[in-house]
Protein backbone atom coordinates (compact mmCIF):
# COMPACT_ATOMS: atom_id res chain seq x y z
CA UNK A 1 0.00 0.00 0.00
CA UNK A 2 1.04 3.35 -0.79
CA UNK A 3 0.88 6.21 1.94
CA UNK A 4 -1.62 8.18 -0.42
CA UNK A 5 -4.07 5.03 0.40
CA UNK A 6 -3.71 5.60 4.09
CA UNK A 7 -4.49 9.13 3.92
CA UNK A 8 -1.58 9.61 5.61
CA UNK A 9 -0.37 12.12 3.74
CA UNK A 10 1.84 15.45 5.72
CA UNK A 11 -0.37 18.54 5.56
CA UNK A 12 1.47 20.85 3.14
CA UNK A 13 3.91 23.76 4.32
CA UNK A 14 2.48 27.45 4.09
CA UNK A 15 5.08 29.18 2.81
CA UNK A 16 6.46 32.97 4.07
CA UNK A 17 4.02 34.22 1.47
CA UNK A 18 0.91 32.83 3.60
CA UNK A 19 2.04 33.67 6.76
CA UNK A 20 2.74 37.15 6.46
CA UNK A 21 -0.75 37.88 4.71
CA UNK A 22 -2.30 35.49 7.96
CA UNK A 23 -0.82 37.71 10.16
CA UNK A 24 -1.33 41.23 8.70
CA UNK A 25 -5.00 40.43 8.04
CA UNK A 26 -4.80 39.85 11.95
CA UNK A 27 -3.63 43.33 12.40
CA UNK A 28 -5.18 45.05 9.90
CA UNK A 29 -8.25 43.44 8.44
CA UNK A 30 -8.73 43.38 4.54
CA UNK A 31 -12.31 45.08 4.34
CA UNK A 32 -10.98 47.94 7.40
CA UNK A 33 -7.86 48.86 4.82
CA UNK A 34 -9.97 49.20 1.83
CA UNK A 35 -12.76 51.05 2.88
CA UNK A 36 -9.36 53.13 4.29
CA UNK A 37 -8.44 53.65 0.72
CA UNK A 38 -11.54 54.12 -1.52
CA UNK A 39 -12.75 57.57 -0.96
CA UNK A 40 -9.05 58.43 -2.38
CA UNK A 41 -8.59 55.46 -5.41
CA UNK A 42 -9.30 56.50 -8.66
CA UNK A 43 -11.71 53.86 -10.25
CA UNK A 44 -13.16 53.18 -13.90
CA UNK A 45 -16.05 56.09 -13.54
CA UNK A 46 -13.03 58.75 -12.89
CA UNK A 47 -10.71 57.86 -16.10
CA UNK A 48 -9.14 61.05 -16.21
CA UNK A 49 -5.82 61.96 -18.20
CA UNK A 50 -3.12 58.89 -18.57
CA UNK A 51 -2.00 57.22 -21.38
CA UNK A 52 -4.51 56.64 -24.55
CA UNK A 53 -5.20 53.10 -25.47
Amino acid sequence: MDQYTLGLDPLPKKTRKEVFLEEMNQVVPWSTLVALIQPHARGAHQALGGRPP
